[in-house]
């Protein structure tokens, strides 16, 4: 993984920073201190509000995948190899997609449940990712 230089730089600059305020308030906790702008960000960030005007900023696109989805398909089945029937290949298939479809969804109420503050969020959040991570073709 490749580090940004820009992250390497406002890394250095937040140092940079806690190191003067200790020198002029030795007390200073930085964390502390910037609880309360990290809180509000967060509640910002996992408002409902928030992710429903994102998800419909996002509804083109995902429509526009959406409907590309059967043609691709249609296109991968007509070029999978002779070694496995193409009933076989779309059973295989519908069912990687309804199982990732289904994790999905598990961390979309995980994410809302989250976002109201519900301690169930987190564990939905790691189910979903979980059945995501099975439904991959073996």
């Amino acid at each position: 993984m490749e580090n940004q230089p820009q992250l390497v730089q406002l890394e250095k600059t937040l140092l940079n920073i806690e190191g003067l305020g200790r020198q002029l308030y030795p007390k200073l906790d930085i964390v502390a201190a910037a609880k309360p702008v990290i809180s509000e960000w967060r509640e910002q960030q996992t408002d409902l509000k928030t992710i429903l005007t994102k998800l419909q900023q996002d509804a083109p696109e995902i429509r526009k995948t959406i409907e590309e989805l059967p043609i691709l398909a249609k296109r991968v089945i007509n070029s999978q190899s002779n070694n496995q029937s193409n009933e076989e290949f779309f059973n295989q298939f519908s069912k990687t997609i309804y199982k990732s479809l289904l994790g999905i969804a598990v961390m979309l109420t995980g994410g809302i449940l989250l976002g109201l503050e519900i301690v169930l969020g987190w564990l939905l959040m790691g189910a979903g990712f979980l059945v995501i991570l099975l439904s991959k073709p073996k």
